[in-house]
C-alpha cells in the first residue's frame, strides 16, 4: 500500500527524494521560526498566547531564535545528504530536556 504521505521505499533513488523533501520541510520550519522572532520583536506580544511581551521576552526570543536557527540549518543539510542519525540524536536530545 503505497500513498502520497507514505510512499513505499524499494529503491536508493526514493529513499534520496524522501531525505531532500524532509530536508525542505526543515526550511519551512526554519521560516516560521522567523516569522515567530519576527512577530515577538515587531508586533511586542507573545507568538504564544498574544500577551504582552517584556524586553527580556523579546530578548529571549531573539536569542533562542538566534541558536535554533543554524541548528536547524545544519539539520536540513544532513538530513538533506540522507544522514538522519543526527537529525535522530537531536530529537533524542530534546525529548530528555523536556
Amino acid at each position: 500500500m503505497s500513498n502520497k504521505w507514505f510512499p513505499e521505499i524499494v529503491n536508493e533513488s526514493t529513499a534520496k527524494s524522501l531525505s531532500k523533501q524532509g530536508a525542505y520541510g526543515v526550511l519551512i520550519f526554519i521560516a516560521m521560526t522567523l516569522l515567530g522572532a519576527a512577530f515577538v520583536y515587531f508586533a511586542g506580544k507573545s507568538a504564544v498566547d498574544g500577551s504582552s511581551a517584556t524586553p527580556e521576552d523579546v530578548l529571549n526570543q531573539i536569542i533562542g531564535t538566534a541558536i535554533l536557527i543554524p541548528v536547524q540549518l545544519v539539520m536540513a543539510w544532513r538530513i538533506y545528504q540522507g544522514k538522519v542519525g543526527s537529525y535522530l540524536l537531536w530529537c533524542y536530545f530534546g525529548l530528555l530536556l523536556k
